[in-house]
């Protein structure tokens, strides 16, 4: 009980709004960013099925890709365009207040009109629905800005958006961890193998021919293992100790740009990546400031 007091009282001596919140809107909007530059409109929008029309926008009028005209790919590139450029104005920062609206609006209409979308993209969804909410509250004229939230009701405001944030993505790895466990490749350790041989998300070839002989060893149940044990840990995290936390965090990371070189899940460990950034560092800042006070 002692330790909860004295973490609700650091909490709610210092303000919520720092760069850290800058970092991971950035970092998730860069994935956006990456996805919309990198790939034509012709591989994002494919009619589905028997669709004539390149992108369905039954109930989904509100969109940004359905919201404007969506006949031709040439008018699909103009909206793509448009978002690109609201893309880089969420990474400058300025009026986090109305550019959290905007980028959780992006997130949206990316997850919900995108023929081709992967889990990053609903993950941002979800983050960036968060950061919009505790955007409402921060009255920085900038996200990189340091200046303290003076507004108490803020604060606690903040806090508590983040505190419920955080306790979702704790959930999200546990989740994670125990759907895997029913299932028997991951349990019996092969399941790592089996997405490793994946024609959709396994191996490119060059790696394949580099890495082919250790798919037949022990390692690959060691891999398979890991990452449910560090999921768990993950979970476990949100009731750690600093140091804990910074170590699971580094083996997190090492974990999702695995993913990102073996599996080719770029878009989805970058989101990744400011998922952990959010969870381990939001009160990083603060920390080395010295304003959280020891127990003693």
């Amino acid at each position: 009980m002692k330790k909860i007091y004295y973490d609700l009282y650091n909490k709610l001596k210092i303000s919520p709004y720092s760069p850290i919140l800058g970092v991971v809107r950035s970092v998730i909007a860069f994935s956006l960013l990456l996805t919309l530059t990198l790939n034509s409109s012709n591989t994002l929008f494919k009619p589905i099925s028997q669709e004539t029309d390149i992108i369905n926008c039954n109930y989904k009028e509100f969109t940004a890709f359905c919201s404007m005209n969506h006949d031709t790919y040439f008018d699909i590139n103009i909206t793509k365009y448009v978002v690109i450029i609201c893309l880089i104005m969420i990474i400058i920062g300025y009026l986090p207040q109305l550019m959290g609206i905007l980028h959780f609006y992006i997130a949206y209409s990316v997850q919900n009109t995108m023929s081709i979308v992967d889990g990053g993209d609903q993950v941002a969804m979800v983050m960036t629905f968060w950061l919009m909410l505790i955007s409402l509250f921060d009255n920085r004229i900038n996200h990189w800005h340091k200046k303290s939230n003076r507004w108490e009701n803020n604060k606690v405001i903040g806090w508590g958006l983040i505190t419920a944030l955080n306790v979702q993505i704790s959930y999200l790895y546990l989740n994670s961890a125990v759907t895997k466990m029913k299932n028997k490749e991951w349990l019996d350790g092969s399941a790592v193998y089996y997405y490793l041989n994946d024609n959709l998300y396994g191996l490119p070839r060059p790696l394949y021919n580099l890495f082919d002989f250790a798919l037949e060893t022990p390692i690959v149940g060691l891999i398979t293992w890991g990452t449910l044990i560090l999921q768990l840990l993950i979970f476990a995290s949100i009731f750690s100790s600093y140091r804990f936390k910074k170590i699971v965090f580094y083996l997190a990371i090492f974990m999702h740009e695995i993913f990102a070189l073996f599996m080719g899940l770029v878009s989805f460990s970058i989101v990744m990546l400011a998922v952990l950034i959010f969870y381990f560092h939001i009160y990083d800042d603060k920390r080395k400031e010295g304003k959280y006070e020891k127990l003693s």
